[in-house]
Parts: structure tokens; sequence; C-alpha cells
């Protein structure tokens, strides 16, 4: 207390004067209360001597026992910031009575930096003399990192490839990015306040969203794969994300949805399974194709107790006009070949392309036997008209070996096996005919 009143004494208006002691008493009252704070209090004498800090204060500074007051005002900011408060904060102080704004507070002690929102008081007398300064400073630390940390958050919510939607807890749109009018083509004015379910596709059903909100609420979070639709009415698909964001007592606030177009991806992956399955040239199914339907077919027809007839189909004649006119004209012909196999069957039925110039057809759901040799017919008619290819005039024949489940095999192996023996009967027979598997 006598250092104190030993610094208050040199307040050069307040010394030698009657008042003295009751402006010091003033001024310990107020320092008690202060005390108590946990922001920086302090004053500073008009030379820019600190003559008193609070204990928060010395804390601060990595000081203690007062040992912060032998510092000047400067002494408590880094080096880059002290110019600032020399020729801008002190110099506003005295003209207007106070600066307040956001600064930085240095520990010599141990190198810390603080930052801080702080407010410069300048002390007259009635001449309008400085007597002495007093200064109030909060540590907003956590605040500037809470800040920075939301200002990331902008910069990527506004610059991410990904589009973002942000919902209350209720699941009404309260803001999106702009990758999500880049991809949906729906601005904020025209989605803020909605539910996200206009977007849907149409390509789920109740029971998936079901799940979906079950995944939310039971553990929340749901990531997976769906289809929405754009402004445009286009379907796409995205990847997509939803997160739910909890106060602190574990009430949910908003959901979050982070979502990427993965469309073109998805084209992808279905053009890669299409050509695993399907035959280059034809677009016909391939034998791997053929092989899965025949299975299914059969375990069909075995529960319906229907028949299930083989096709193997060889054509007669191809090799000498690829041979002559050169595998272009080739692959032509057995492009247009498959064109007409197609028109030959039922939409259900599968016509294939095992290789070469061999094709197979299933028939399904088989009344009797009879009704796949009408196809056979049906077939060698319609192969046995011109082909005009490029402007050649084109003629084959097919030569075709039909087997017939559950009589002539029980498995898909044996049934394409005796059809393929019946095929080359028919080319010893004279081609361009059919013949049922016979034992």
């Amino acid at each position: 207390m006598k250092e104190i009143l030993r610094k208050s004494a040199t307040f050069p208006s307040v010394a030698n004067t009657s008042n003295t002691i009751t402006d010091v008493k003033h001024y310990l009252r107020l320092a008690s209360i202060f005390e108590a704070t946990t922001d920086l209090v302090a004053t500073i004498d008009s030379t820019n001597q600190i003559i008193h800090i609070n204990r928060a204060g010395q804390k601060m500074l990595g000081f203690d026992n007062g040992k912060a007051i032998s510092l000047s005002l400067l002494d408590i900011y880094p080096i880059y910031e002290r110019g600032f408060i020399s020729s801008q904060a002190l110099p506003i102080a005295i003209r207007d009575g106070v600066w307040s704004g956001e600064t930085v507070i240095f520990s010599s002690i141990n190198n810390q930096e603080t930052n801080v929102s702080q407010v410069i008081i300048a002390h007259k007398n009635d001449l309008g003399q400085v007597e002495f300064f007093s200064t109030i400073a909060r540590d907003i630390t956590d605040l500037k990192k809470a800040e920075k940390a939301l200002t990331m958050f902008a910069k990527v919510f506004e610059s991410t490839q990904e589009g973002m939607m942000i919902t209350d807890a209720n699941n009404k749109i309260l803001n999106i990015n702009p990758a999500f009018t880049a991809i949906t083509g729906y601005i904020l004015e025209e989605v803020i306040g909605r539910y996200p379910n206009f977007l849907q596709s149409g390509k789920h059903d109740e029971r998936f969203y079901q799940k979906l909100w079950y995944s939310i609420n039971s553990f929340g979070k749901w990531q997976g794969e769906i289809w929405n639709r754009r402004k445009n009415g286009e379907i796409y698909a995205e990847w997509l994300t939803i997160s739910t964001i909890k106060d602190d007592k574990g009430k949910i606030t908003n959901h979050v949805a982070i979502f990427s177009d993965i469309t073109s991806v998805k084209l992808a992956e279905n053009r890669l399974i299409h050509l695993a399955h399907h035959d280059v040239l034809t677009g016909l199914p391939n034998r791997l194709l053929f092989n899965d339907r025949l299975d299914q077919a059969l375990i069909k027809s075995y529960r319906d107790d229907s028949l299930v007839a083989v096709i193997f189909i060889d054509l007669d004649r191809f090799k000498p006009i690829n041979d002559t006119f050169g595998h272009r004209i080739g692959d032509l012909l057995l492009q247009a070949v498959a064109e007409r196999l197609r028109g030959c069957v039922r939409e259900e039925d599968t016509v294939a392309r095992l290789g070469g110039d061999e094709f197979t057809i299933i028939l399904e759901d088989v009344a009797k036997a009879q009704d796949a040799a009408k196809i056979a017919k049906k077939i060698i008619t319609t192969l046995s008209n011109t082909f005009v290819i490029e402007g050649h005039k084109l003629n084959i024949g097919a030569s075709i070996g039909i087997s017939v489940f559950p009589v002539d095999g029980k498995d898909s192996e044996t049934l394409i096996k005796h059809a393929d023996k019946a095929m080359y009967k028919t080319k010893e027979s004279g081609r361009n005919g059919f013949l049922f598997y016979q034992p």
C-alpha cells in the first residue's frame, strides 16, 4: 500500500493538494474491485509508466509480486505493436478521452502473446492536461481462435467443390454453398426454409429413407450413395454424408449434408459392368451373361414346371465373306445378324453372341418343343434374306441346333453342349436348317 501511495503521489494534479488522500482512497476502492476481475486492469502515469496493475494483469504478463510495475506501457506490447499504440491508440485516447480496439499483449517472461480487447482512458485535469491513463484488457485468444476457425470454415464452405447444406433441427434448410448451386441448379433463395425432400429423384422407396434417418437418429451420421434430381429435372448420383450437430446438452441443433456428384463415376462403372457382360461388337450378352441367364431360367422353369429351349446358331458362308471383303464388312454383317435375331424372339428371351459367328438364344416359358422349332424356322427365313452392307449384297444361312430342358439336360452346360452337337448334325445334313438334339 505504501508503494501505491508513493506512486500515487507522483500524479501531477494530485500531489500537494487537500484532495490527495480522498483521491487515493477512491483509487484504492476501485483497485480492490478490479483485483477480483480476470481482465488486466492497470493505471499508467502521464509518462507512460505503470503505477498499478492487478493480479490478473500480472499473470497475463508473466509477473508476480508487483514486479510488472517496473514496466512502461509500451513494454507490455510486442515490438511490432508499439508503434501503433504510441502513434495512434494513445493520441486518440488523449484527443477523445478513450481508445478501444483489439491488440496483442506480450509477456517478456515466457515470450507468449495474448490477443486482447483493450480500452485506454485518458484522465485529464480541469485544464485538459492528462494526469494519468487507465486501461482494461480482456483475453480474447480463444475468441480469436474461434473466429479464425469460423473464417476457415467459411472459406471452405464457399470454395469447396462438394455441395454443402445446413439445416435446423427440424431439417429446414438454413444455408447452402456455391457448389450446391452448381450441382443442383438451385440458389439459396429457392431452397431456404424448405425441406430437402424436394430433391428426391423417386428412385428410392420409403424404406430407403427410413433406414437413412434411423442411422442419423441412432448414430448421428449416414453416408452412402443416393440419386437426386437437379432443378432441370435431370437425375444424378451423389455420394452423401449427413451429420448431426449437438449443443453442450446433447440436443440436436443442426444437420449438415456434404455431397459430391458421382454421376460420371456411376456411368463409367455401369459401362464397365456392361462391357464385362456384353459383346463389344454387337452389344448382345456375352458367354458370361448368357450362362448366368440360362441358370436363372432353369431355376424358374423348374419352379414353374415349364420348358426352356436353347438354340445354338452357326452362320453358313460367313468365313468366305469375311475373307473376301475384309473384317470391317464381316463385323458390320455380324451386327446386322444380331439385329435380325433380336427381331425373331420375344423381349424376355435372350440373344447372345458366344464369339466368332456363333450365336445362342434362350427361350423361356416354352409350352412345347415345337414352339422352339417355329422360332428356328423364323430365324432361317430371316437370315436367308440378302444383307446389303456398304453396297455389297451378301447371302448367308444358318445351321441351328436345339436342346430342351429338362429332356435334353438338367444343367446349362449340358444343354449348351447338346444344342452345339445338334447344330453340327445340321451342318453335316446340308446346312441352313435346324435339328433337335438326339441322344
